[in-house]
């Protein structure tokens, strides 16, 4: 009996050391939460205005733990100039090895997703417009291959309706279009559809260049009664342009790109500080090697910004009951 009870409890350590060495293994394999010692991440940006993204990502990624100088190092030598510099730029930042590729802007995104092909490095794209008609990811709920990031779009219905209830006499609206831009054309679309439903009259100049788009901000048709900013690298680049042409006609600017813009009247769209609040949790994830299938696109929050200096140079009165219910006011 005693070899027996014996047998019995060798065969118990036996099973207790299995249990013990397939856990072993498993925390030697990792679990996909662990931190290495180091991390490198690069950014490749085509517009110096998200430049802000940028910093908002860093301040926010510290908060998960990932302080430069210590265990991140950043590799930006700040926005590129054109296009033609996307594809040097990536390659650049891959020599150099990094954990996490972040890409700003649909050309970027569209170029990192060829250069980093059949590799393992993750990339996050902010702020992308349409990423799945943009040919970046195939689904927003379960990404393939290595891209995962925020879309943007989806605020340009509500901001049309938001501009057409702060000015009630609004009718003609004047669109400059960057007409061979494919995330211009595809906020069109959403411009288009929204200015039919809300019996709105569009006047579209197409432009392909700084030049083309200074030339049709100095010849505005008398019937405009305001003017619109679509999504595009051209067009968000120059908001300045607007600003001058806004005060020079006394014609309010409405948007659904970017906020705190000083000649912008009225815009609803994502906020910089807060786009790079979103992208640090992603950030985050992709770090600690939780799959990109894993991680769906997220869109971007929206925010009312109204600019009340602006309406008071322009004399718009803007009503009370949409000054209460914006995120943002510059009085």
């Amino acid at each position: 009996m005693r070899y027996v009870c014996t047998f019995f409890k060798l065969k118990e350590v036996s099973f207790l050391a299995a249990v013990f060495f397939f856990f072993s293994l498993l925390t030697a394999c990792g679990t996909g939460s662990e931190k290495k010692e180091h991390y490198v991440l690069g950014f490749v940006n085509l517009n110096h205005k998200l430049d802000p993204i940028i910093s908002s990502l860093k301040e926010n990624l510290e908060k998960w733990g990932y302080v430069e100088g210590q265990n991140v190092t950043y590799l930006y030598k700040g926005s590129l100039k054109s296009p033609e510099e996307i594809e040097p730029e990536l390659q650049r930042i891959i020599t150099n090895g990094v954990d996490l590729l972040v890409a700003l802007t649909t050309p970027v995104a569209l170029k990192a997703k060829e250069v980093t092909a059949g590799t393992d490095i993750p990339v996050l794209f902010i702020p992308v417009f349409s990423p799945v008609e943009s040919g970046i990811v195939q689904s927003l709920a379960s990404p393939e291959g290595n891209l995962t990031g925020i879309k943007v779009r989806g605020s340009t219905p509500k901001a049309l309706e938001w501009f057409q209830a702060a000015l009630p006499n609004l009718k003609t609206i004047y669109v400059p279009f960057h007409h061979t831009s494919m995330t211009a054309i595809q906020t069109m679309a959403d411009l288009q559809d929204a200015a039919r439903k809300l019996h709105l009259q569009l006047i579209v100049k197409n432009i392909n260049n700084e030049a083309e788009l200074s030339a049709a901000l100095s010849a505005i048709p008398d019937s405009a009664d305001a003017i619109w900013m679509t999504h595009s690298q051209l067009i968000v680049s120059n908001i300045e342009k607007f600003g001058k042409a806004s005060l020079g006609r006394e014609l309010p600017v409405g948007s659904s790109v970017g906020t705190r813009n000083p000649g912008v009247l009225l815009s609803y769209s994502p906020e910089h500080q807060t786009l790079g609040e979103q992208a640090s949790r992603l950030a985050d994830k992709l770090l600690k090697k939780v799959p990109v299938a894993n991680i769906p696109v997220e869109t971007a929050n929206f925010f009312l910004y109204l600019n009340l200096k602006s309406a008071k140079k322009l004399g718009i009165t803007i009503p009370d009951s949409i000054i209460s219910q914006a995120d943002i006011v510059v009085r």
